[in-house]
């Protein structure tokens, strides 16, 4: 039985066997798409491809600055004289004394800072923290075991 199935599939192939049925450009001249020239269509693909980079940059970048645009609305809309301490800003500090700190703090946020030790030269800080100035005591707090507070 299974040897007449092989010999029916072989006779099947051999009644409808064409050269070339199995190229490719034959298959895609089949399908509609006649492409002479190989070259073409890697060219055309390099094209289609750089487009879509080219596209996916620039969104990247348009997007960048509008979320930038949106915050320094958000800053300059601000009355002056009013404290955000929900604002979120972004500092660093390597192995900086405490009264540095302290001293950035009042730059970046725009706050004062109360409770400094009474050895506070001896504490020191290194951090990369971007959040609000409340957030950012509390964690100076939990880090060198002070009881510094924000004044509103």
């Amino acid at each position: 039985m299974i040897d007449e199935m092989k010999d029916n599939d072989i006779d099947f192939v051999a009644k409808h066997y064409r050269k070339g049925a199995f190229s490719t450009e034959n298959a895609l001249h089949r399908m509609g798409f006649a492409i002479r020239d190989r070259w073409k269509a890697v060219r055309i693909a390099v094209a289609v491809v750089s487009i879509v980079a080219v596209t996916a940059v620039a969104s990247i970048v348009i997007h960048n600055e509008y979320v930038s645009k949106e915050n320094a609305q958000e800053i300059i809309v601000k009355p002056a004289g009013e404290i955000d301490l929900k604002a979120v800003r972004s500092i660093d500090f390597e192995n900086a004394p405490l009264p540095v700190v302290i001293e950035e703090i009042k730059t970046v946020y725009g706050v004062e800072v109360a409770g400094l030790p009474e050895e506070a030269e001896a504490y020191h800080l290194t951090l990369h923290y971007e959040g609000n100035a409340v957030d950012l005591v509390e964690t100076i707090n939990e880090i060198l075991d002070t009881k510094l507070t924000v004044k509103e």
